[in-house]
């Protein structure tokens, strides 16, 4: 995927080319997206953050992540997609960490950090094979 001058900034962005170069080699892709907006009164709830990515990789699809800012979290890069490929959970729900995978590198990187710190927000993408899903919500933002 070729960024534009201002990068690929949005999840809808980085899905619609997804599926553009899908689409142009015969394979049908649903995509799941979850935005978080620079206003943390109107975010989705961590928790409902969390279970998007263990939904994404528990069908062992890796989680494209858009950090247009990171906030306290210093081992991500702002205005950067990186690839979530594990996640940790604590029980209570209070700290949530990533394994990311960036420039050939997998960092850790506390996403519950990032959620509470982040000014400009972001946001998570995963695809599946379109007939492995439900079609109640095609291409619908499911984590609010």
């Amino acid at each position: 995927m070729t960024p534009s001058t201002e990068g690929i900034p949005s999840t809808t962005i980085f899905y619609e080319n997804v599926l553009a170069y899908a689409n142009a080699r015969g394979l049908k892709l649903e995509p799941r997206f979850c935005d978080i907006p620079s206003n943390e009164f109107v975010r989705p709830d961590l928790k409902k953050v969390v279970n998007f990515i263990e939904g994404g990789l528990s069908q062992n699809s890796p989680i494209a992540f858009l950090n247009l800012c990171n906030g306290e979290e210093d081992n991500l890069e702002e205005w950067h997609w990186v690839t979530i490929v594990s996640l940790e959970w604590s029980g209570r729900g209070e700290r949530a960490l990533v394994d990311i995978y960036d420039m050939g590198l997998i960092k850790k990187a506390d996403l519950s950090l990032w959620y509470k710190t982040t000014t400009l927000g972001g946001g998570f993408v995963y695809f599946t094979p379109v007939n492995k899903i439900s079609k109640q919500h095609p291409q619908k933002q499911i984590c609010d």
